[in-house]
């Protein structure tokens, strides 16, 4: 089946592989950053420049959404890649079971399913699927799809086993998520997902028929598959047992399904390595006869060919299964199938891999039956594969690699937490070349990247990773995600390891606030203040007038810290525009205010746009300052008119004139025009200004 990897599609696949990460960005941004941020706008871009060489060439792209995959144009995507699993699971927890975009997508409708998808599903009244229709087709060149499973509820099988099944895991919601799918989804032209009644009760027939007769659409086709593939590899990953309800269900739908139809949907579930994957899955967790079919249809998507006698010896053990033999007919038949896919890669109807697995079928067989009443009795289930924990842990011990080590490999890092493989390799003894060449996957850029960009990130195994590379790169690789990341946990975390290597980091960091974009110089500046340390030579003074204020308040936090600077930068806090910066220049001058920022705070005590607050805050820190301009600001705060007797008339008590007011009482007692304002406040109503008037 390796053939699909060579035609002249791969080229427009690759367009789609890029569209679909374009997406998968843009949505990961639209969910850290606020709205109006320069770098959304970029990334909408970004996404319309790789939809529209696609829709030159076709009228709409639609993709289909499984648990943890994307299914565009017959590409499922990688359940290991961190951004695309990341968009399917995100639409998966809102009910969105596919979108698609058609001819004349603009920025704005692009803008709007972003900003409207990017919000998590636990922040919703109810998922977006669950809600009304009508928001999941506001544009008119987007339109999403719900899959709900609020009114579907599995049948007893049309045999009568008893009543539905117990489980509802995993399995059971993607059974549904199909039955679903093939029934109500896109069920008639023109026609909305939420516009359909939700049928009460499936059977498998039912969801057969639907599918058989529903018209080749890639908006549906994909969505069944994504389904398909899905529930082949959770229920093969849940054991395997072919006794399960919804393992029953899935291989009877499939013996149900026309041939053409069947290989519609095989073409349909990706290149040949996918397609492998999914016959090898489906091998595993269903029927023989279901098997046969998935294998019948493999041969005549991927144009390859099997001989009429490998078919019947093929048919007999299916047959057999179901008999007094059934256990050994029935994992005799399933080694077979996957020996031969597992090297089913040549248009030779008969190439040597073949006659092999010809030869050890026949072998195979003839041991498995006359062993079979030898076999303890384990209720029929078949013979699990090796689990790949095992293979790699076997392959280490005996320091032996292979194929079967690197994809057990593969797959444990995609499925498994990252520190069951380092425990295996630290008791690893040195010099194992198994050892080395996991080690070498382990150090991949892929592989890091995806620790450092999963929130909230696991310090603790990235660590044990980190730890082999050089300095320069775990610098580089931190620095970079501390420019992104919008977790304040992910970036304390990265700020203790960098604060930790030394003065070694400062100049890296200093060479990162080049970067035009401004939070990465804000969040490059945060790291220093954290650090507590900057270059020699090094002055924070000229990002005191960046235009992003969040950046001119770390800037200014490095410089009051700098003993020289610091001066310079509380002039400048008390005078920005930002009120935050102001509160800072205000504690920042609490430990004594320079005689040049007395102006700057004097602006400020008098900024009716200031809120009082803050203005109180200033004042605070005019304690001290005997100045006449002062006396005379805070007077003017305190005071708003005179009395017919000529006694003054004090303002109403809020935070700025109680703050003023104590001011008095601690620097301008002796001064007659503040006594008077003084004996004013003790003989008033308010508790807070006689408080003030009689404090030191």
């Amino acid at each position: 089946m390796s053939q699909a990897d060579s035609t002249p599609e791969s080229g427009a696949r690759r367009e789609l592989s890029d569209f679909l990460l374009e997406f998968g960005v843009a949505l990961n941004r639209h969910a850290i950053y606020p709205a109006g941020h320069p770098s959304l706008r970029d990334s909408e871009r970004q996404v319309l420049e790789r939809l529209r060489p696609l829709m030159s060439t076709r009228p709409s792209v639609s993709i289909g959404v499984a648990r943890r995959q994307l299914v565009i144009e017959g590409v499922a995507t990688d359940e290991g890649h961190p951004v695309l699993r990341a968009v399917a699971e995100r639409l998966h927890r809102q009910h969105v079971g596919a979108v698609t975009l058609s001819s004349g997508v603009t920025e704005e409708e692009l803008r709007s399913v972003l900003r409207l998808i990017a919000v998590e599903a636990e922040q919703r009244a109810e998922p977006l699927g669950l809600g009304a229709a009508e928001a999941l087709r506001a544009w008119p060149h987007i339109r999403l799809y719900p899959m709900t499973y609020d009114q579907l509820a599995l049948v007893p099988d049309e045999e009568g086993d008893g009543g539905p099944p117990t489980e509802d895991g995993a399995a059971a919601q993607l059974w549904l998520g199909l039955a679903r799918a093939a029934v109500a989804l896109e069920s008639s032209p023109g026609s909305s997902a939420g516009d359909e009644a939700e049928p009460a009760e499936l059977g498998v027939e039912t969801v057969a028929r639907a599918i058989n007769e529903h018209p080749a659409a890639p908006a549906y086709d994909q969505v069944i598959v994504g389904h398909l593939l899905q529930l082949a590899s959770q229920l093969r990953g849940t054991g395997g047992s072919t006794q399960s309800p919804v393992s029953h269900r899935v291989s009877k739908l499939i013996t149900q399904l026309e041939p053409d139809t069947l290989s519609r949907l095989l073409e349909m579930g990706g290149d040949a390595r996918q397609r492998r994957a999914f016959v090898m899955n489906a091998t595993d967790s269903l029927a023989t006869d279901a098997v046969l079919d998935m294998v019948k249809a493999a041969a005549s998507t991927s144009h390859q060919t099997i001989s009429s006698s490998m078919l019947r010896m093929l048919t007999k053990l299916s047959a057999n299964a179901g008999g007094a033999r059934g256990a050994a007919s029935s994992e005799a038949m399933r080694e077979q199938v996957r020996e031969l896919i597992a090297d089913w890669e040549l248009e030779d109807p008969n190439p040597d891999q073949y006659t092999e697995a010809l030869d050890r079928m026949s072998q195979s067989k003839s041991a498995s039956w006359s062993a079979v009443d030898t076999v303890p009795d384990v209720g029929g289930a078949a013979a699990y594969p090796a689990e790949p924990l095992r293979i790699v842990q076997m392959s280490l011990e005996v320091d032996v690699t292979g194929v079967a080590f690197f994809r057990a490999a593969r797959k444990v890092m995609a499925e498994e937490p990252l520190s069951l493989l380092l425990d295996l390799l630290d008791a690893t003894p040195p010099g194992n070349a198994a050892a080395a060449a996991l080690w070498e996957q382990l150090d991949s850029a892929d592989t890091i990247g995806s620790l450092l960009t999963t929130d909230p990130v696991d310090f603790q195994t990235l660590d044990r990773v980190l730890a082999r590379l050089p300095d320069s790169t775990v610098t580089s690789l931190l620095l970079d995600r501390i420019s992104e990341s919008a977790s304040r946990a992910t970036r304390m975390g990265v700020f203790q390891r960098l604060s930790a290597r030394g003065d070694d980091v400062l100049s890296a960091i200093v060479e990162r606030l080049a970067d035009e974009r401004w939070f990465v110089r804000r969040n490059m500046l945060a790291l220093l203040n954290e650090i507590g340390r900057v270059p020699p030579g090094f002055t924070a003074l000229p990002y005191a007038s960046d235009p992003e204020p969040s950046v001119r308040r770390e800037a200014l936090q490095l410089a009051v810290n700098n003993v020289l600077e610091r001066e310079r930068a509380i002039c400048l806090a008390l005078g920005d525009r930002d009120e935050r910066t102001v509160l800072a220049g205000a504690r920042a001058a609490q430990g004594g205010l320079p005689a040049s920022a007395v102006p700057f705070a004097l602006r400020c005590v008098e900024a009716q746009t200031l809120p009082p607050e803050l203005r109180a805050q200033v004042v605070r820190v005019l304690r001290g300052v005997r100045s006449p301009a002062v006396l005379d600001v805070l007077l003017r705060s305190v005071v708003v008119g005179r009395s017919l007797l000529g006694r003054p008339k004090l303002a109403r008590p809020a935070p700025d004139v109680i703050a003023a007011v104590g001011v008095l009482a601690s620097t301008w007692r002796d001064d007659p025009r503040a006594a008077a304002v003084l004996d004013r406040a003790r003989s008033g109503d308010s508790d807070a200004m006689k408080h003030a008037a009689e404090t030191a």
